[in-house]
């Protein structure tokens, strides 16, 4: 189909107008024809040059586009000539006698657009490399599977991340001097384990931020959140600055939306300190263990509840998640921290995505080398965390504390509700938004492993999509 020129330009001033910027053209004379070129700069550059013979001889025009940081080349338009240039590249060579056969002044339009960037957010007790699966298969979304690693006060360096544009991990920062309930000693918490959701949301703005001031050509972005990375997600709209508008997706992994159980135990740790005689009461049938094992006054729990209660917390810490965490408290089921966060629904223009996982049975927490011991197991009485030849369990008060609470709100009691092993599926359901999320649910994935899973791919590709 023809179009006039003036259609053309028209045509071409419009979509530059909607995208706040005006048309620039580039003329230049290739032999006796007057070749335009039309781009639009704030999204990219534009070069036309001669390709002569060794006679000095006109052969070709050569076209080049230059997109900025961020943006996408998406193509070539021609006007008045035919268009035999490859959209998927940046360079379009026009032999001379194309030009020459044109009736009327030819024009080359190099077509840009603005790209959505993904920011992954990673949970409580870990760090950025949690992302490394899905940074590997980010390359079939069309990214370049790798993804730039930033903290909240670092600014995206443009050659440093050339290949890895528009996939970004956030490490959350460290909290100083923040107390431990477990050893009621202040310490420094690392990878935001101190942060509340409040900080976590504001690191997470700042890094949007410096990300658009590096790269002018991401025009919106999809946060990505594992565990309490979805919160802090959900945490930066709160504080409703500017660059929060152009967040059009939100995409969480086994999120705490209501809490954890966990949390609870923290709870625990802080209403019931350590007992003066820690690590003292014996099992066996002596008088000094029924001595521990003498309830406190008004139903309280015994010496020997306590006791195994601080036991099993620092044999946690040893294995590498310690419930004294500032962190594990905010995360408890109807926390204040959670609560304030949860009088806030994400927008109606964000496009939501949930991964959750089911059938690892709750209480269950793998630890680092992958063995089901090693960690707390709420679920099996007979069974904790010390060691194989030492099995250790949260007492029964306790145990009965962190299970209360959510059952009902569930509609499933206690022990037998689904999870993947950390948060119950009410939980990580229960998303505030205005819009209902798009589920991808999966089955027998443990709450550590959720970020290696195939699902999070597609939940991401249906957030990109929809914008």
């Amino acid at each position: 189909m023809k179009i006039s020129q003036s259609r053309f330009v028209s045509a071409l001033l419009l979509g530059l107008m909607a995208s706040g910027t005006q048309a620039q053209e580039l003329v230049i004379r290739i032999d006796s024809v007057s070749l335009v070129g039309d781009y639009d700069p704030a999204l990219g550059g534009l070069e036309i040059k001669e390709q002569r013979d060794s006679n000095g001889n006109v052969l070709n025009a050569i076209v080049t586009a230059f997109p900025k940081a961020g943006t996408n080349f998406t193509g070539w338009d021609t006007l008045n000539f035919l268009n035999r240039c490859d959209p998927a590249k940046t360079q379009c060579v026009i032999p001379r006698a194309v030009l020459k056969a044109a009736t009327r002044q030819p024009r080359i339009y190099a077509k840009f657009a603005k790209s959505t960037a993904v920011l992954l957010l990673h949970g409580m007790n870990s760090d950025i490399s949690t992302w490394g699966a899905v940074e590997a298969d980010m390359i079939k979304l069309g990214f370049s599977g790798k993804c730039t690693s930033l903290s909240a006060t670092e600014k995206p360096n443009q050659k440093r991340d050339a290949d890895a544009v528009r996939c970004f991990r956030l490490g959350a920062a460290s909290r100083d001097k923040i107390l431990n309930v477990r050893t009621n000693v202040p310490q420094t918490w690392k990878n935001g384990d101190a942060l509340t959701f409040s900080e976590l949301g504001a690191e997470v703005t700042q890094t949007l931020q410096n990300i658009q001031a590096g790269y002018p050509g991401i025009g919106s972005f999809v946060l990505v959140g594992h565990s309490r990375g979805g919160l802090a997600a959900r945490a930066a709209f709160v504080g409703n600055a500017p660059i929060i508008s152009k967040v059009k997706g939100v995409v969480q992994i086994g999120t705490p939306n209501q809490g954890s159980v966990f949390g609870r135990i923290q709870q625990w740790l802080v209403s019931n300190p350590r007992p003066k005689g820690w690590g003292s009461c014996p099992t066996g049938d002596g008088v000094l263990s029924q001595y521990c094992a003498t309830p406190g006054p008004n139903g309280q729990p015994s010496e020997r509840d306590r006791d195994q209660a601080w036991q099993q917390a620092t044999a946690a810490a040893a294995a590498g998640t310690d419930l004294g965490s500032p962190t594990i408290g905010y995360l408890a089921i109807g926390s204040p921290q959670l609560n304030s966060l949860n009088q806030y629904s994400l927008p109606s223009w964000v496009k939501t995505a949930t991964v959750t996982s089911t059938g690892v049975p709750l209480g269950q927490v793998i630890g680092w080398d992958g063995r089901p011991w090693a960690g707390i197991d709420l679920l099996t009485p007979a069974w904790g965390l010390m060691t194989m030849a030492t099995p250790w369990k949260l007492p029964d008060f306790t145990r009965n504390f962190v299970l209360s609470g959510f059952s009902l709100k569930s509609g499933q009691s206690g022990l037998s509700a689904d999870s993947d092993g950390i948060v119950h599926i009410w939980s990580q359901l229960k998303l505030p938004a205005s819009n209902p999320p798009t589920n991808y649910p999966v089955s027998k994935t443990h709450h550590v492993n959720e970020t290696g899973n195939a699902a999070v791919i597609n939940a991401i590709r249906s957030a990109i999509s929809s914008m």
